[in-house]
C-alpha cells in the first residue's frame, strides 16, 4: 500500500523497534503530504474543478511502552533533517541580506524563513507562519489527549474552527490582533498527527459521541489502533540507504516547482490555487464505479461512521496522489496502479475506522460491555429488577433501549437470564446472575 520509495525504510524501522509499521508509516505520509501542501492537488473528475489537497490528519492509538515514540522519531526524521536544512540554508540568505543591505531606508524586505512544522504554538503565531507559508504546514501533537481537551474548552470555539479550516487547505481565514487588526490568511492548510492511547481515546469518545458533533474525528482519516506484538530483540545497524533516499523523496517534493514544465498537466482554476494532477483514463474509469458505490452505501450505515466514510472522497484520492508523486518523475497523470493501492489503504483504514465507531455500528455491544463490568465487579445484584437497573443511569446503560439490549447480548453469552413475573401488578423483569459469577474466594 506504500509507496516503494517509502517501504524499506518502514520494514527497517518498524522490524529495528519491533513495532506495527503503522507506527512508522502513518506518520511519514501525513509528513510527506504536509510537504506538498497546498503546492499539488488532486482533481478527481476530469472536467470538474473539484480539488483537493494532500494535507492529511491521523493519529496512531497505543498502550503506554509501546514504542509509539521511537517510531515517531524514524518517520520524521526526514522531515526533521529536510527542516534544518532550510533554517541553514535561511540563515545564509538573512546573513548575505544583512552584509548587502544592513540599515539601508530602501533596502527589500528581510528574507522570509521557510517553515514546514509548526509545533504547540499560539494560535496567533500559527497565524504569522501561515501567512508567510502559503503551502502550509505539519503539526505534530505527540499526545493529542492535551490539544482535544483544549479545543473541547468553552471559549476556544475559534480555535476549533481554525483547525477545522485548515483540514481542507482550501478555506480564507480572518483573524484578529491587537496591533495588526484583520488579517486575511488566503487559505489555511496543516497536516496534523498525533499519538493517543487507547483508555484515554475511549473516554474522549464517549463524550464527542461520533456523529453528533461538527465533524472533527472523522478529520482524523489516517487513525490506526497499534496492536502488540511479541517483543524480540534486533540489534543491528539502520538501513541508511533507505533512510536517505526517503529524505531525498522529502527534498525533492519540497523543492518541486508544481508550476514548471512535466506538472502543467492541469488547468489554472484561478491565480490563487496550484496546478493539479487528473487521473490517467484506466484510473478515472475505477474511481468513476468506486465513487458511485462509495456514495450510495455511505447512506446505508450509521451518521457517524457514516460522516467518516465519506471523507474518503479526499482522503482515497490525496493517497493515491502521494503514490504518484513519491515515486514518479514529474508524472502526466495519476495511474491506475496507484489509485489501487489507495482502495487497498482505504479498506486497511475502515477496518481501524470501524473500531472508533463500534459503539455506533453496534450500540448494543458497548452497553453489554458495560453491564458486564457491573456483574464482575459485584455492582449489580442476583434478583435486581431492570427497572432498578435503567434507574441507575450508568454510562452506557441510562436508556431502556441501551439496557435491553445489553441484556439480550449478555443472555444470549450465558451470562444471565431474564425472569418474567407473573404476579400482578406492573411487572419488571429480574435480571438472574449465571452461578459462576456469584461466587467468592
Amino acid at each position: 500500500m506504500l509507496p516503494r520509495s517509502f517501504q524499506p525504510f518502514v520494514l527497517d524501522a518498524s522490524e529495528r523497534l519491533c513495532v506495527d509499521p503503522a507506527a512508522v508509516a502513518i506518520p511519514l505520509l501525513i509528513a510527506a503530504g504536509s510537504t506538498v501542501g497546498r503546492g499539488l492537488a488532486v482533481r478527481p473528475k476530469m472536467n470538474d474543478d473539484w480539488h483537493e489537497f494532500p494535507n492529511l490528519w491521523g493519529c496512531v492509538v497505543s498502550r503506554p511502552g509501546s514504542m509509539k515514540s521511537p517510531a515517531l522519531d524514524e518517520a520524521l526524521g526526514p522531515l526533521n533533517r529536510l527542516e534544518s536544512e532550510l533554517r541553514a540554508d535561511h540563515l545564509k540568505r538573512l546573513q548575505a541580506w544583512e552584509a548587502e543591505f544592513g540599515e539601508a531606508e530602501d533596502a527589500p524586505a528581510k528574507p522570509i524563513e521557510p517553515q514546514i512544522t509548526a509545533g504547540g504554538l499560539t494560535l496567533e503565531c500559527l497565524y504569522g507562519i501561515l501567512e508567510n507559508n502559503p503551502r502550509g504546514v505539519f503539526q505534530l501533537r505527540d499526545e493529542l489527549t492535551s490539544f482535544l481537551s483544549w479545543l473541547d474548552k468553552p471559549g476556544n470555539g475559534e480555535a476549533r474552527n481554525f483547525y477545522l479550516s485548515a483540514a481542507s487547505g482550501k478555506t480564507p481565514f480572518r483573524y484578529q490582533t491587537k496591533h495588526q487588526g484583520s488579517n486575511l490568511i488566503q487559505a489555511v492548510c496543516i497536516g496534523l498527527f498525533g499519538t493517543i492511547q487507547p483508555t484515554v481515546f475511549d473516554a474522549w469518545l464517549r463524550d464527542v459521541k461520533p456523529g453528533q458533533q461538527d465533524g472533527f474525528l472523522q478529520r482524523l482519516q489516517l487513525t490506526v489502533f497499534m496492536d502488540n506484538r511479541p517483543f524480540e530483540l534486533i540489534d543491528r545497524q539502520p538501513n541508511a540507504e533507505a533512510r536517505e533516499r526517503v529524505f531525498q523523496v522529502f527534498r525533492r517534493l519540497r523543492a518541486m516547482n508544481f508550476d514548471a514544465d512535466g506538472y502543467q498537466v492541469g488547468q489554472r482554476f484561478d491565480e490563487n490555487k496550484p496546478r493539479a494532477l487528473n487521473f490517467s483514463l484506466s484510473a478515472q474509469e475505477s474511481f468513476n464505479a468506486w465513487i458511485v458505490e462509495h456514495q450510495n452505501r455511505i447512506q446505508t450505515v450509521p451518521d457517524g461512521f457514516g460522516a467518516h466514510l465519506s471523507k474518503y472522497r479526499k482522503t482515497l484520492p490525496c493517497l493515491a496522489l502521494l503514490d504518484t508523486i513519491i515515486d514518479g518523475n514529474a508524472p502526466e497523470s495519476i495511474s491506475l496502479e496507484s489509485w489501487q493501492k489507495a482502495l487497498r489503504f482505504g479498506s486497511y483504514l475502515e477496518s481501524h475506522a470501524r473500531r472508533i465507531y463500534q459503539s455506533n455500528l453496534i450500540p448494543e455491544r458497548v452497553s453489554a460491555v458495560a453491564l458486564g463490568e457491573l456483574i464482575i465487579h459485584g455492582e449489580l445484584q442476583d434478583g435486581s429488577t431492570v427497572r432498578e437497573l435503567i434507574r441507575r443511569g450508568r454510562k452506557g446503560l441510562d436508556t431502556s433501549e441501551q439496557v435491553e439490549g445489553a441484556l439480550g447480548v449478555l443472555e444470549a453469552c450465558g451470562w444471565i437470564h431474564i425472569e418474567h413475573p407473573s404476579n400482578g401488578g406492573r411487572p419488571s423483569k429480574v435480571i438472574r446472575i449465571h452461578p459462576k459469577f456469584l461466587e467468592t474466594d
